[in-house]
C-alpha cells in the first residue's frame, strides 16, 4: 500500500478528523442496526411463544368444550344405569348429536362393540381412544382420513361410569377434523403469521393448506430425503417434546420464525409462524433515517475540522520556524509575546519551545566550559590508570599464589578424610566383630548353664540307676540263696519218693504172700510204688530246673557287677564333665566384662573419630572458601586490569570527545 505524503499539518488534520467522524458515525449507525435488530428479533423470540401458549390455551379449551359436553351425557342416569335398553340410549345420542352438531355418535360397550345412531356397529377394541377411555380417561383422537368421502374426522371418547365409579362402556362421538384447523387459521400474527398443530409423531393435523393435513405431511421423516427441511424438523423434534420456545427456519425458500407450546389435554402441540422478512420490513425504515442521519454529522463535523485545522496550524507554522532556527544553532531569537501569552495547549507549546532555547543556551555555554576541564583531567586519568594497571597484575600473581596453596591444602584435607572414613569403616566392623564375641560368649555361658543343669540331673538319675542296681543284686543273691534251699528240698522229696518206693515194694511182696487176702492191700501198695516214682520224677524235673535258676542267678550276679563297675566308671566321667562345664561358665564370666569395656572403648574412639572428621571437614570447607575467595579476587583483579585498560582507552576517547564537543559546540550562536 502506498504511503501517503502529506505537506501540511492542515491536511492531516482535515482528513484525519474527517476519516474519524466517518468512522464513528458509521460505526454507531452499524451498532444501532444491529442492536435494533437484535433487540426486534428477541422480542419476536420472546413473543411469539407467548402467543403459541394462548393459541394452545384456545384450542385446548374448544376440545375440553366438547368433552365436556359429553362426558355431561356420559353421566345422565340413562347411561349410568346398565339396565337399560341399548336402543333407549342411541335415541338420546341422535338428540345429542343434532344438539352439538356432531358428525356421527355411537355407544362403545367394554369389549369394543360399538353401534352407532345409524345403527351401523364394528369393534374398535385395541384402538387407543377406546383403551384410553377404558381406563377411566377423555380423550381426542388424532384426526382420521375417511376412506369413503375423504373427509378429516376427530374422535371425542368419555368413559361411561355406573353408580360406584366402575367404567361400563364409553361414548364416541366424530366431528369434522377441519375444526381444529379453522381454530388455527383464527389465529393471527401480524399480516403472514399463522398458526398451525401437530401430533405427537410430528405430522401436521390443522394449517392453512389443509392439502398438507390431507397428506399427512411430516417435515421429520420428509428431512431425512429433503435437508432443506432439517431446521423445520429439529423445531418440531423440540415440539413433540412438550417443550415452549422459538425458533427460526426456512420453508420453500422463504425464511420463518416460528414459537411453539404443547396443547396439554392431548399430544398435540401448536406453532405461530411469521416471515422474517415482514419482521425485519420495519427495521429497514429505521436503517434509512439512520444514514441519513450519519450522512449530516459527516458534512458537519467535516466543517467543523476546516475551521479547527486553520486556528490550530497558523500557532503551529510560527512554533515550526522558531525549531528551525534552533536546529540551525541560532539561540539568539526569542519566541514572539503574543504566543506566550496564549492559555491553550500551543501556548503551553510556545513557552515550552522558548524555555528549551533558554536552556539549551545555559547547556552549550556549561559544556563549552565543561569541554576545557575535561580536556585537563584526562591526562591525569591516563597515568592513574596506568598505575592501577600495573597494581592488579601484582595482585593478580599473589592471590594466584594464594590459590594454589588452599587448594593443595583442601586435596591433603580431602585425604585425610578419606582415611579416616577408611579407619571408621574398619573401626565399626570390629564393634559389629565384638558385639558378635559378646553374644557367642553369652550363648556359651547359657549353653554351660544349661549343661550343668543337665549334668547334675544325669548324676542323680545314675546315683538312682546305681542304688536300684545294687538292690537288683541283693534280690538276685537272695533268689540264689533260695535256690539253694529248693535244691535241698527237692533232694529231700527224692529220698523219701525213695523209700516210699521200697516200702510199697515190701507191701507189695507181703500182700502176695498174704494170697487172696493181701490182694486188696496189694492195689494200694502199688498205688503208692506208682506215687511214689512219680514225685521222684518231679523232684528230679524241680531238681534241674533249679539248677538251671542257680546257674542263670549266677551269670546275672556276674552280669550286675560288671554293670556297677561300667556305672561307676561313667559316673566319674560325668563328674570330670561338670567340672569342665563350671570352668567354663567361670571363663565366660571374666570375659564378658572385659568385652563390653572394649566394646565401650572403641565406641568412645569411633565418637572421637567423628568430631575429627567434622573438624576436618569444616577447615576443608574453609580451605575450599578461602580458595574460592582467591580465585574471586585473582578474577576481580584480572577484571580490574582490564577495566584500567578499558579506562585508559576511554580517558583517550574522552580526550577525543572534549575536543569534539569544542568544535561542535563552536557552531551555536550564544
Amino acid at each position: 500500500m502506498k504511503k501517503l505524503n502529506f505537506k501540511s499539518l492542515k491536511q492531516q488534520l482535515l482528513l484525519t478528523f474527517t476519516a474519524l467522524i466517518f468512522t464513528i458515525s458509521v460505526g454507531i449507525s452499524l451498532i444501532s442496526m444491529y442492536i435494533s435488530k437484535k433487540a426486534l428479533v428477541d422480542t419476536i423470540s420472546m413473543t411469539l411463544p407467548e402467543v403459541a401458549q394462548q393459541a394452545a390455551s384456545s384450542i385446548e379449551h374448544a376440545i375440553k368444550v366438547n368433552l365436556t359436553a359429553l362426558e355431561t351425557v356420559a353421566s345422565e342416569n340413562i347411561f349410568t344405569n346398565e339396565t337399560i335398553p341399548l336402543d333407549e340410549k342411541l335415541k338420546v345420542l341422535a338428540n345429542v348429536k343434532t344438539k352439538y352438531n356432531f358428525i356421527g355418535i355411537s355407544y362403545v360397550d367394554t369389549k369394543g362393540n360399538l353401534v352407532d345412531t345409524d345403527g351401523n356397529s364394528f369393534n374398535i377394541a385395541g384402538q387407543e381412544s377406546f383403551e384410553k377411555a377404558m381406563k377411566g380417561i377423555s380423550n381426542i383422537s388424532d384426526p382420521i382420513i375417511s376412506k369413503v368421502d375423504g373427509s378429516i374426522l376427530v374422535l371425542y371418547t368419555v368413559p361411561v361410569k355406573n353408580a360406584n365409579g366402575q367404567v361400563i362402556g364409553c361414548i364416541s362421538a366424530a366431528r369434522d377434523g377441519n375444526e381444529i384447523s379453522n381454530y388455527s387459521n383464527d389465529i393471527k400474527f401480524g399480516k403472514s403469521g399463522q398458526a398451525f398443530v401437530i401430533d405427537r409423531t410430528g405430522t401436521i393435523i390443522a394449517h392453512n393448506n389443509r392439502q398438507l393435513v390431507v397428506d399427512k405431511f411430516n417435515p421429520i421423516e420428509k428431512s431425512k430425503q429433503d435437508k432443506s427441511l432439517k431446521e423445520l424438523a429439529d423445531i418440531m423434534k423440540r415440539m413433540i417434546a412438550g417443550q415452549i420456545g422459538s425458533g427460526e427456519y426456512v420453508y420453500n425458500g422463504v425464511r420463518k420464525y416460528v414459537g411453539y407450546a404443547p396443547i396439554k389435554s392431548s399430544n398435540w402441540s401448536v406453532g405461530i409462524m411469521i416471515e422474517k422478512k415482514e419482521i425485519l420490513k420495519e427495521l429497514k425504515t429505521l436503517q434509512v433515517g439512520i444514514g441519513i442521519t450519519t450522512v449530516l454529522f459527516i458534512i458537519l463535523g467535516s466543517a467543523l475540522v476546516v475551521t479547527l485545522s486553520k486556528s490550530l496550524t497558523k500557532p503551529i507554522q510560527t512554533a515550526v520556524e522558531k525549531l528551525e532556527l534552533i536546529s540551525q544553532g541560532n539561540l539568539t531569537e526569542e519566541t514572539p509575546e503574543n504566543m506566550l501569552i496564549r492559555k491553550d495547549e500551543l501556548g503551553k507549546m510556545a513557552n515550552s519551545i522558548e524555555y528549551m532555547r533558554k536552556t539549551l543556551l545555559d547547556i552549550i555555554t556549561q559544556i563549552k566550559h565543561n569541554a576545557d576541564k575535561i580536556g585537563a583531567q584526562t591526562d591525569y586519568l591516563s597515568s592513574i590508570s596506568e598505575e592501577l594497571n600495573a597494581s592488579s597484575q601484582n595482585i593478580e600473581a599473589a592471590t594466584n599464589d594464594v590459590a594454589q596453596g588452599t587448594m593443595n591444602q583442601a586435596q591433603d584435607l580431602s585425604d585425610i578424610t578419606n582415611i579416616i572414613f577408611e579407619f571408621s569403616n574398619q573401626l565399626e566392623g570390629i564393634v559389629e566383630l565384638i558385639k558378635d564375641v559378646y553374644e557367642s560368649t553369652n550363648k556359651v555361658k547359657q549353653m554351660a548353664d544349661s549343661s550343668n543343669t543337665d549334668m547334675e540331673f544325669a548324676i542323680q538319675s545314675i546315683e538312682g540307676v546305681n542304688k536300684s542296681f545294687n538292690n537288683l543284686t541283693h534280690k538276685i543273691q537272695e533268689v540264689g540263696v533260695n535256690v539253694s534251699k529248693i535244691n535241698e528240698i527237692t533232694t529231700l522229696i527224692n529220698n523219701i519218693a525213695e523209700q516210699t518206693n521200697l516200702l510199697a515194694l515190701n507191701a507189695a511182696i507181703e500182700a502176695a504172700r498174704a494170697g487172696e487176702a493181701g490182694r486188696g492191700f496189694s492195689v494200694v501198695a502199688d498205688e503208692i510204688r506208682k506215687l511214689a516214682e512219680q514225685s521222684k520224677n518231679s523232684s528230679t524235673n524241680i531238681a534241674n530246673l533249679v539248677s538251671e535258676v542257680y546257674n542263670e542267678t549266677a551269670a546275672m550276679v556276674n552280669t550286675t557287677d560288671v554293670m556297677k563297675k561300667e556305672l561307676e566308671n561313667q559316673m566319674d566321667k560325668i563328674y570330670t564333665a561338670l567340672q569342665s562345664f563350671k570352668s567354663i561358665t567361670s571363663s565366660v564370666d571374666e570375659i564378658a566384662p572385659k568385652i563390653v569395656t572394649t566394646t565401650n572403648s572403641i565406641e568412645e574412639l569411633n565418637k572421637s573419630k567423628d568430631s575429627i572428621i567434622n573438624k576436618i571437614e569444616s577447615a576443608s570447607a574453609v580451605a575450599e572458601e578461602v580458595s574460592a575467595s582467591s580465585e574471586e579476587i585473582a578474577a576481580s583483579t584480572q577484571e580490574m586490569s582490564r577495566s584500567s585498560e578499558t579506562l585508559a582507552e576511554s580517558v583517550q576517547l574522552l580526550n577525543d570527545m572534549s575536543q569534539n564537543m569544542n568544535e561542535l559546540v563552536g557552531k551555536f550562536r550564544v
